[in-house]
């Protein structure tokens, strides 16, 4: 397998640190990624490692403001959160130029992450926030704003996935339940619900189309991870047992799953 350098960071280079946010890449190979430069300042850059990445400009006011997400990038441009004193803000830069999406200024949003944002092809976007003190999840599509504020949540775990039309989130519920929704329009349904047969669901789910996937701790304490097509479980991608004495996140692409596991007597991998 060939790597490529997309970017390095010394003590004494122009890139000080990565991180403490993680990388993203598009289907051209594009990275993005949040750094510190050397006068102490954030940035996103993007790059694929045939040329030193570059710094994305970012208009005053909000090139004083600090990267406080990864950011994602997709097709249609690079979107993240960013933060000056207590001013919170969803920047997206579509390679020219950076716009504020929405901030916590907006009416009754006192809080905008602290977990994503997520984009699609189609240039969407999803995010966490808190609306009057209770955790929400919001999409932005063709420039409208969307709040989903259902008050029986309790608390949001992982990414907001987009899907198609819908948006997938992972939640826990007054009842003690952790579900995995479905929201389409003004519609949603459980997809996965804790209960009679599973005893978890992980934090971070999976989408490639119509193919969901997530992880899964069985009542029984077997691990296993689903994948999820409507309301019904279609198929058991992979049990823990014979092979694997432990299973963590899934990812799904294509026809692709990709997945972190611990072997029987051996370290967690990526398969």
């Amino acid at each position: 397998m060939e790597l490529t350098t997309i970017a390095e960071a010394s003590a004494d280079g122009p890139l000080r640190t990565f991180g403490p946010y993680v990388p993203s890449v598009d289907a051209d190979g594009r990275v993005a990624f949040q750094a510190t430069r050397g006068d102490g300042t954030s940035a996103v850059f993007v790059g694929d490692g045939s040329e030193p990445a570059r710094a994305l400009e970012v208009a005053a006011p909000y090139d004083a403001y600090d990267v406080v997400s990864h950011p994602a990038i997709g097709p249609r441009g690079t979107v993240w959160f960013a933060k000056r004193g207590e001013h919170e803000v969803l920047l997206v830069h579509d390679g020219t130029r950076t716009e504020a999406v929405i901030d916590n200024r907006y009416p009754g949003l006192d809080a905008i992450g602290p977990l994503g944002p997520t984009t699609d092809d189609g240039g969407a976007i999803a995010f966490r926030g808190g609306l009057h003190g209770r955790p929400v999840v919001g999409t932005v599509r063709g420039g409208i704003v969307e709040l989903f504020d259902d008050k029986t949540l309790t608390r949001h775990w992982g990414l907001p996935i987009l899907a198609e039309q819908s948006l997938l989130l992972r939640a826990d519920d007054v009842r003690g339940r952790s579900v995995l929704l479905e929201v389409r329009g003004h519609e949603q349904r459980v997809l996965l619900a804790t209960g009679r047969a599973y005893a978890s669901i992980g934090a971070f789910v999976s989408a490639d189309g119509d193919r969901i996937a997530a992880g899964v701790r069985r009542v029984d304490g077997d691990e296993a991870l689903l994948e999820v097509r409507g309301s019904h479980l279609t198929r058991v991608l992979l049990e823990a047992g014979t092979d694997f004495a432990s299973l963590r996140g899934v990812l799904v692409a294509g026809a692709h799953t990709v997945f972190y596991a611990s072997p029987l007597e051996d370290e967690l991998a990526v398969y």
